[in-house]
């Protein structure tokens, strides 16, 4: 239901590759190699050659790839004692094991640097590792740390000067108290994010903050202020062109709509939330990134599907699951075997085609989906897998 969902699909990461210039000169230390002598200049540029070239791999999904690249900046860094050099790439390594769901060695190599960090007194570096910190203990659900490492973040990005970071750090702090129940407490530290993203001009954090303002007020119950704070981050996200933002304001929209009971309103806004989503598969993501992204927009579906069956439409509820099956596989194939652009992504079946498939292969097909559904659990608003439609 989120924006800054903290979760593997949401993590914006910051990987840092730092030029010459922002590193104190080293004196020259010679080491043969062969006939040839390297100088650590020489050295360094190779590091940061690696660095860059890992973040290039990062990018295009390659972690196995950039891994390996960081790794040997990391040997080299360490070699010629670059203690900055180390700090950043210790740095990304933590973000591509987090990418990959490794948390606990995410974390280690987090901590790794941020007492490089501390010993060589860099307050960003410092900071920007505490929020890694926090968001990966939060996946493993230990708040507590989750609450401390941000609190920490909090004071130095106040410290600094850092408003940008000072208001990441309030709206992750804000996305905490919400897993842990307290809407209240999520929508002051969200306000107050929302104050910091208006006053520095970052519309694209304003938009997701006031979405998860409206996620935190549908949480309570509050229907009518959570469908204003959709509406408003739904109007900046076409504004800016947010096209992710857009998928995201529509999906949120239409589940309030279906918890007021207005299931046309519902449904169409629904279906015009899959529209962004599925545009956003067929155009601007790699094949490699297609099926990642569909696994963080299944809810969408899956709220279809309970508005279509909840006004009798169970036909369009089974095209809906079917769409949602098979979407991205589907559009993978057609990109790997199609050249002409306009044929990579096909049109899901309706219910007539799946009909004559099921007859040309003399077959009884059977699609479940599994349904899940907002429960309070102790004191917390939890998703639980309710239905069963087959």
């Amino acid at each position: 239901m989120g924006y800054y969902k903290i979760g593997r699909s949401v993590l914006v990461s910051l990987l840092v590759v730092l030029s010459a210039s922002f590193v104190p000169s080293l004196p020259m230390v010679l080491m043969t190699s062969g006939v040839l002598a390297q100088t650590v200049d020489a050295r360094k540029a190779e590091a940061d050659r690696l660095l860059q070239q890992g973040l290039e791999q990062y990018q295009t999904s390659q972690f196995t790839a950039a891994l390996q690249s960081w790794e040997q900046a990391l040997k080299i860094y360490r070699e010629i004692k670059d203690r900055f050099g180390e700090s950043n790439a210790l740095g990304n390594l933590g973000i591509a094991y987090y990418s990959l769901g490794d948390y606990p060695k995410a974390i280690d190599y987090y901590q790794q640097t941020l007492k490089i960090a501390r010993e060589i007194k860099n307050p960003e570096a410092e900071g920007n590792a505490l929020g890694h910190l926090s968001i990966a203990y939060s996946n493993l659900e230990d708040y507590p740390k989750a609450i401390e490492y941000h609190q920490q973040y909090l004071a130095i990005a106040r410290e600094i000067k850092d408003r940008n970071g000072e208001g990441n750090s309030l709206g992750n702090l804000g996305l905490v108290y919400r897993h842990l129940g307290d809407y209240p407490k999520a929508i002051d530290y969200h306000q107050q994010s929302l104050k910091i993203a208006r006053e520095i001009k970052n519309r694209q954090g304003e938009g997701a903050t006031l979405g998860n303002l409206g996620v935190a007020y549908d949480s309570l119950g509050d229907y009518p202020k959570a469908i204003d704070y959709h509406q408003q981050h739904l109007a900046i996200a076409r504004e800016i062109k947010d096209r992710n933002g857009e998928g995201n304001g529509l999906n949120n929209l239409g589940l309030v709509y279906y918890k007021q009971g207005n299931l046309t309103l519902a449904e169409t806004t629904l279906t015009e939330g899959i529209k962004v989503y599925e545009s956003l598969r067929g155009r601007e993501l790699k094949d490699n990134e297609k099926v990642l992204f569909f696994d963080t927009q299944r809810r969408t579906y899956h709220t279809l599907q309970k508005v279509l069956i909840a006004q009798n439409k169970p036909d369009a509820a089974l095209e809906i699951s079917e769409r949602g099956r098979g979407r991205a596989f589907v559009e993978l194939l057609a990109s790997k075997l199609s050249a002409n652009p306009l044929e990579q992504s096909p049109k899901p079946p309706n219910i007539d085609q799946i009909k004559q498939i099921a007859k040309a292969q003399n077959s009884t097909f059977v699609q479940y989906s599994i349904i899940g559904d907002d429960f309070k659990i102790a004191g917390k608003q939890e998703t639980e897998e309710s239905e069963l439609y087959i």
